[in-house]
């Protein structure tokens, strides 16, 4: 669902940043300068997320994995992923992460999967998101994407992590390192 704002044209991520924090917006994004409002966040969303975040915790450094934060892809688009990692963790005084930093972005999907197997993916693949992973707790599956391009991913690999991601290994999934980035620890 889109929130209604009284304009003929779309909203840049710089202009969304100042509305939503002037109008106190919670759970929307930008996307493709609409402004979209999200589910709100039930407990086993909550769950799988901290589950994923723990086990990616301890494969980067705990400054470059991120459970909350506005990452904008373009001018825009602005997603509030559920966790992203970047190779380099960003000055303290950075507003927004850049998106040439990040080397994976997870979503966990209950009622967006469509989205967040669709929308989502193409555009995450055209900012050139080296891998992003969306995980259907329900389903017990991750959908590991790679080889971003203009027109979405090259490669989406499904892959069975339990019910909330209970079996999750980020190791081994990690174990040939990222596309186009070092192997991390």
């Amino acid at each position: 669902m889109s929130i209604a704002i009284p304009r003929t044209e779309k909203l840049t991520v710089d202009e969304y940043m100042r509305l939503a924090a002037r109008e106190g917006w919670e759970r929307v994004e930008l996307e493709d300068g609409v402004v979209v409002e999200l589910s709100p966040e039930h407990l086993p969303h909550a769950r799988t997320v901290a589950a994923v975040y723990q086990r990616l915790a301890r494969a980067f450094p705990y400054d470059a994995c991120f459970f909350s934060g506005t990452l904008p892809l373009s001018g825009f688009t602005a997603y509030e992923p559920d966790i992203f990692v970047l190779d380099v963790a960003p000055p303290l005084e950075a507003m927004l992460p850049d998106a040439v930093n990040v080397v994976l972005v997870v979503e966990v999907a209950f009622s967006s999967r469509g989205r967040d197997l669709g929308t989502k993916s193409r555009f995450y693949a055209a900012a050139g998101i080296p891998e992003y992973w969306v995980v259907e707790p329900e389903r017990g599956l991750l959908h590991r994407h790679t080889e971003p391009g203009p027109d979405g991913y090259a490669k989406v690999v499904p892959l069975e992590v339990g019910r909330f991601a209970e079996t999750l290994d980020v190791a081994a999934i990690l174990a040939a390192g990222l596309p186009n980035r070092p192997a991390v620890g």
